[in-house]
Formats: structure tokens, C-alpha cells, sequence
């Protein structure tokens, strides 16, 4: 069987001349059909729904000079459209009262009246809840951005959601309920599990994500050049305001006001199907009163960029979820049942009336600006998604890159003999041998080794600085002796880019100094480092050379993590940069860098880990050698999570709930990978890492680099 491919399809995450394309074919198009000159918000604010089954808009009688068109019409949203809901994804402009609003629909959800007589488009399959994919979204954000040309843009998102509590309960039980006596009525009120009513609007306040995938990260219109830019400075303003409506169930018309229900918290979990009574209780676990299978990510997607975001939850009951479930009742009446064009209307309205309008002009992007994207080329040479190769093309792959390897160094060579790998999510060890005069006796551009492109899934993490096609972030593989013991050699995996760049940066807190407070760049700096470390851990990518190293008789690895802390007060760790090792992980993240078929000759099909840190008791003890200041490092057990971009505080409360200490994205893989060729492993992680901050529980990360060089020293005795 050829596995190649089987599981994850390649596709491009984005494609900037597609993307300059579609933003100028859309922008001639509403240009000459819409006077866009006259409308009240042309400069902001403009809601962007995102309407969900089950709910209608009437386009035909609440908008004036409608203009609709699917999305798969534009060739660049064709090359990264990929899920079920994007082959019927729809794109519509409206004025409503002078005001432009844009509604992002299925073509089945959109109702056309003329006159007497409507027409509601329904294709043959009948429509997932879930909505589009996390790369959909983004790039749609980045193509209205550049068509209307500022970023005063609210997106809203609008689905429907069950109060976790009574998700299943049948109609008897709602009968018993309503014959429940006033006392007991009363105390359910009281009960924090009652209080999310049925058939409201209610603001999602946050949401957990039990959904899982492959990790995938924020990518704005322009990649931002120097330390300035606020693409990824996520919005911390966009609340929902107190946005008033009408709505009833069923009528399109409703003259009695009213508000958002207040926010809740929301479990995204894993569709077509609902989630079972089993997923429903840990969703309560997790502090959520609404569960669901609809994508959330929209709202805080648009916030990273530099918009405004909102998720609109329709509270649904036991009837709804009937409804929705026959596809007969949904294609006969749920037009009328759940049209929210009103509702929709108002809200638009209100905020264009609540938001100010955009007025510094240079925040309109200007036609001459949307040409430099027809020369950008994103890392187009990287998969997307996982590709999964046959066990004799990977072991060929494998052992192509080990030769390739072996012939820059002589691995059987006793005197220059490596059995020891740092894999390191920090530049700093490469400064650190750099200050110490180190000579570098190897170093590779890890692009030029045979097999590595073609193996690295999830995307790019994109950051503030770097822009690279064939190698993103200039992962470096380079070879040093130790300097706890210079007869010996290992090598280092870290992304050097951040050392020709930002070498004072990460030189201060090398020897544990407070950068903040000896430089004036210290704002711009902490801003672009720590946006740097926040969406670069591409620790997953490197599964494949793992393997490659172990080829080449690498024996042992330390990685060097990012970790976020659940709740450092809780859990008596620092607030930042606190040192810790790392005993164990869960991994709820539904993804694994070892799906597909097994090759017995680097391990067995099924991989016990009972110990998978078997190196951390070393670097304990070497760490409370007086040498090193007598440190006890923290240990700590850590969530390998969906990466979607951020991890969210409501999915840190609910690991901290269960006792986890730290969450992270993009590591475990590795760990699973050193675990199956059986390498001796251990992790050290820096919690809540900011660049500019001297590290605590231990000295510096030069004291860090010296405890585990001296660990790879007495591991190869």
C-alpha cells in the first residue's frame, strides 16, 4: 500500500500572489458595484459576520445592492480551501442603512427574496456545523483587509451551541422540569450549571480546544518588516460591548430589546458529530457551559492580526438539537425557524454606532502598497500538513541524510565520536559557545539536508523578523566540544537567526543581566523577542532528523523548551522565566508524528513510555552540585495542546484543575520520536519565558548550558 500522502493532504498555507489576486479582482468588483463612497462606515467600523447553519439571512429584503459570490470563485482561497464548508462558502457585501455589512455564509444559508416570492439556495449535501478551517480564515481576514483597506473590521462570529448540562435531556425531562415546584425552581437558578438560559444570544467569553490537529499559526497581510507592526500584537480591547437586538425564535420580526447573555466559556470539540455524554462531562470539567462542534478560532484569529473579533453563541435546547439533526426538518422549515437576519442587522448597526471610525488615513493600505505582495513567496517548499511516507521510501530517506551527514563529519572516528544533541527552542547556546570562543566544528543549514523540507508538517510559525522560503528561523545544526569536558563533541539544533540580529538582547540574559533596564530599546525588543518565542516552537518539525541523528549514532538528547504555566501562583512557581524539568506530558493535541505504518528497525509498533524523561535525575543531581549554585529545579508534568496560534486561559485553568503544571505546543512529538529509537532523553523548560528578564531559580542560561554540557560529559562515561 502506498502510505504516502495517505493521511494528511498537502496543501499551501498561503500564497501571496493568489492572495494579491483575489484582494485586487475583489476590489475592481465592489468598487464598481457599490458606491463605496457614500456608505457611513467606509472607514470603520464594518461588521464581518460568519453565519452558521442552522441560521437564514434574508439578503434580498434587509440589504440594498447585495453582491454574493463563492468563494471558490477566487483562485488564491481555491489553493488552501480544504474543508467541507469552504466548497459552499459564500461571500456577500450589503448596505443596511448606508452601512456596509459583509456576511461570510454557506450559499444554502443565504435567502434571495424578490417580492412575494423566495428562493432558498440548498445543496445537495446537507451542511456541516463546523464551520471553516483555522488557514480559511486567515486568509480571508488578510483578503478583506486588503480590499476595504484598514483594519477597523469586527468580525463576528455566530453559531449555534448547547448549554452543556442539558445537551441530551429528552422531552419528558423538559416536561418534569417545567412541573417543578417554585422552591426548586429557585434553587436551580442558584445552581451555577442553570444559570445559561435557552434560546439567547450569549458573547463567548473563551473556549477550550478539544478538537485537535496539526499545529497552525497566524499569518497577516504584509509580513512586517523590523520591530514595528502590530499584526501580531493580539487586541486586548475587543470585548463584547452591550450590543442591544431583538430577536424571537421563529418570527422575523421582534420589537422587544434585548442584551448578550453574559460570556461563557465554550468546548470546541471535533465534528460531524456531537460530542458524547463522556465529552460533554469533561467540557463541564473544563468550566464550560456551552459545548459544540463550530470553529471559534475566527474572533481571536482576527484579534492577532490586528482586528477586532467576537463569538456569538445561540444557546440551543433538546428541540433544537432534533431539528438539526433531521435533515428533512432542516431543508422544510429552518428558514423560518432560524432566520437571524434581524438580529444581525442590529447588532451591525450597533456597532457602527458604538466604534469609531479609522482616522488616520495612512491606515488605509494603498494600491501601491498590495503590488509588493505579487514578489513575496511564502516557504512554499514546506508541507502544510503531515505527509506520511512508506517504510521503505523513510528508511531510505533516513539513511540518505545520515550519509549525507556522515560526509561533513566522521561520526566512526573515536576521537571525534558525538553521542549527545541539545535541541534547543533558544538561539542562546549558539551565543553562548560564540562568547566562549568556541570553534564551530560543524555547521549546516538544516534546508540543505536531504529529506528535511519534505518532512516538516504544520505550517511555518511565522514571526515579527524572519522570511525565509527554504529554511524559516535558519534552524542551525552545529557541532561543538564540551566545555565541561573538551575531549568530547555534541551537537546543537536551535534557530540561529536571533543570534545576527539580536545579539545584545540575548547576550544579557546569557549572563543573567536585566536587559530592560540598561537599554531604551528595551519596549521594541521585548515586544518583537517575545513574539519571536511565542509562535516559533517548531520543535515538531524536527521528528524526522531525530531520527536521522540517531542514524548516526546520536544516543542521547536534551531539549530546551518554552513551556506556559497553568498557574505559576498556584503551583509556587515564578511568574517568569522559571527553570523546571519536565517529568511527563499528556498529549491531548490528536495529532502524532508516529501515524502510519511502523519500521521495526528503529522500534517497535507500540511504544511503552513509562519513563520518558530517563535523563532528568542527572541533570537534578548535576544542577545541586555546589558548582552550579545548589539549585533544585522544579519538576513538572506538561500538556502538549492544539496549536492554533495562542493557548487560551480558560484551557489553562482547566489544566491547572487537574493538577498540570505547564502546557506547550510543539514538543511532545519529538519526545515520541527520541522514545521510539530509544534515546535517553530529558527536558528543561523556562516558564512564561520573556526575553528581557533574567531567568529565575537559576542564574543565567549560561548556568543552564553548563548543567547540560556536563550532563552529555557523564552520560557518555
Amino acid at each position: 500500500m502506498d502510505w504516502s500522502g495517505e493521511v494528511y493532504i498537502r496543501h499551501n498555507l498561503l500564497v501571496y500572489r493568489d492572495l494579491f489576486k483575489d484582494i485586487e479582482y475583489l476590489g475592481l468588483l465592489t468598487k464598481q458595484l457599490l458606491n463605496t463612497s457614500e456608505l457611513t462606515n467606509r472607514n470603520g467600523p464594518i461588521p464581518i459576520w460568519t453565519i452558521h447553519e442552522p441560521f437564514r439571512f434574508d439578503v434580498g429584503k434587509w440589504f440594498d445592492c447585495p453582491l454574493s459570490f463563492p468563494l471558490l470563485k477566487l483562485p488564491g482561497f481555491g489553493t488552501i480551501a480544504s474543508s467541507t464548508s469552504s466548497k459552499r462558502a459564500a461571500l456577500t457585501f450589503g448596505l443596511y442603512q448606508d452601512a456596509l455589512v459583509i456576511l461570510l455564509t454557506d450559499l444554502h444559508v443565504i435567502i434571495i427574496s424578490f417580492y412575494s416570492f423566495i428562493c432558498l439556495y440548498i445543496s445537495f449535501f446537507f451542511n456541516p456545523l463546523d464551520g471553516l478551517s483555522f488557514d480559511e480564515y486567515n486568509y480571508l481576514i488578510n483578503l478583506l483587509h486588503g480590499v476595504i483597506g484598514h483594519q477597523n473590521l469586527h468580525f463576528l462570529n455566530l453559531f449555534m451551541a448547547f448549554n452543556a448540562s442539558h445537551i441530551y435531556d429528552t422531552a419528558e425531562s423538559a416536561k418534569k422540569d417545567q412541573k417543578k415546584s417554585k422552591e426548586e425552581q429557585k434553587e436551580e437558578k442558584q445552581d451555577t450549571k442553570k444559570k445559561v438560559s435557552a434560546h439567547v444570544f450569549a458573547a463567548v467569553n473563551d473556549y477550550v480546544d478539544f478538537q485537535g490537529g496539526i499545529p497552525r499559526f497566524p499569518f497577516p497581510l504584509f509580513p512586517p518588516k523590523g520591530t514595528s507592526g502590530a499584526d501580531h500584537e493580539e487586541k486586548k480591547d475587543s470585548k463584547t460591548p452591550e450590543l442591544h437586538f431583538s430577536f424571537a425564535l421563529g418570527a422575523s420580526e421582534s420589537k422587544t430589546s434585548s442584551n448578550l447573555a453574559n460570556a461563557v466559556g465554550y468546548a470546541w470539540w471535533a465534528g460531524p458529530q456531537l460530542p458524547s455524554k463522556t465529552e460533554v462531562a469533561i467540557s463541564e470539567k473544563a468550566f464550560c457551559e456551552l459545548i459544540g462542534v463550530t470553529n471559534p478560532e475566527l474572533p481571536t484569529l482576527a484579534r492577532q492580526l490586528g482586528h477586532h473579533g467576537y463569538n456569538i453563541a445561540f444557546i440551543a435546547d433538546s428541540e433544537d438539537l432534533e431539528h438539526i439533526s433531521s435533515v428533512e426538518m432542516m431543508q422544510e422549515s429552518s428558514h423560518d425557524l432560524y432566520d437571524a437576519s434581524l438580529f444581525v442587522n442590529q447588532l451591525s448597526l450597533s456597532i457602527v454606532e458604538k466604534f469609531a471610525t479609522t482616522k488616520n488615513d495612512s491606515s488605509i493600505v494603498k494600491s501601491q502598497d498590495l503590488q509588493v505582495l505579487k514578489d513575496l513567496t511564502f516557504p512554499s517548499n514546506i508541507p502544510a500538513y503531515q505527509t506520511i511516507f512508506e517504510v521503505d521510501a523513510e528508511w531510505e530517506a533516513i539513511s540518505h541524510a545520515s550519509e549525507w551527514i556522515r560526509k561533513q563529519w566522521d561520526f566512526d572516528d573515536k576521537s571525534k565520536k558525538i553521542e549527545s544533541v541539545l535541541v534547543s527552542h533558544f538561539a542562546h547556546p549558539f551565543l553562548y559557545h560564540k562568547e566562549n570562543n568556541s570553534t564551530e566544528e560543524l555547521s549546516i543549514n538544516m534546508a540543505q539536508i536531504p529529506g528535511f523540507l519534505d518532512h516538516r508538517c504544520g505550517g511555518v510559525a511565522y514571526t515579527y523578523f524572519h522570511y525565509h522560503n527554504d529554511n524559516p528561523l535558519e534552524w542551525t545544526l552545529k557541532f561543538y566540544k564540551n566545555h565541561q569536558d573538551t575531549s568530547k563533541y555534541y551537537a546543537v539544533i536551535a534557530p540561529y537567526w536571533l543570534v545576527k540580529h539580536d545579539q545584545d538582547a540575548l547576550k544579557h540574559q546569557l549572563y543573567g543581566k536585566d536587559f530592560a533596564s540598561t537599554t531604551k530599546k528595551a519596549n521594541s525588543y521585548d515586544q518583537a523577542l517575545h513574539n519571536f518565542y511565542k509562535y516559533a516552537p517548531s520543535l515538531w518539525n524536527l521528528h524526522f532528523f531525530i531520527r536521522v541523528l540517531w542514524k548516526c549514532g546520536i544516543r542521547n538528547v536534551v531539549f530546551l523548551a518554552q513551556l506556559f504555566g497553568t498557574d505559576n501562583e498556584k503551583f509556587k512557581l515564578p511568574s517568569e522565566n522559571g527553570v523546571v524539568l519536565v517529568s511527563n506530558y499528556v498529549d491531548v493535541s490528536r495529532w502524532n508524528s508516529l501515524t502510519g505504518p511502523n519500521d521495526d528497525r528503529m522500534g517497535p509498533r507500540f511504544v511503552p513510555i513509562t519513563e520518558p524523561m530517563d535523563g532528568n535525575n542527572a541533570l537534578s543531581e548535576i544542577a545541586k552540585r555546589k558548582k552550579f549554585g545548589s539549585i533544585t529545579l522544579p519538576q513538572v508534568e506538561v500538556v502538549q495542546t492544539p496549536s492554533q496560534g495562542i493557548i487560551s486561559p480558560l484551557t489553562k485553568k482547566f489544566h491547572a484543575s487537574l493538577g498540570l503544571q505547564t502546557v506547550v505546543s510543539g514538543l511532545v512529538p519529538s519526545i515520541e520520536i527520541a522514545q521510539h529509537v530509544g534515546l535517553k532523553k530529558a527536558i528543561i523548560g523556562v516558564v512564561d519565558h520573556q526575553p528581557l528578564a533574567p531567568l529565575a531559580l537559576v542564574k543565567s542560561f549560561e548556568n543552564v548550558l553548563q548543567i547540560i554540557e556536563t550532563s552529555f560529559a557523564e552520560f557518555t562515561k
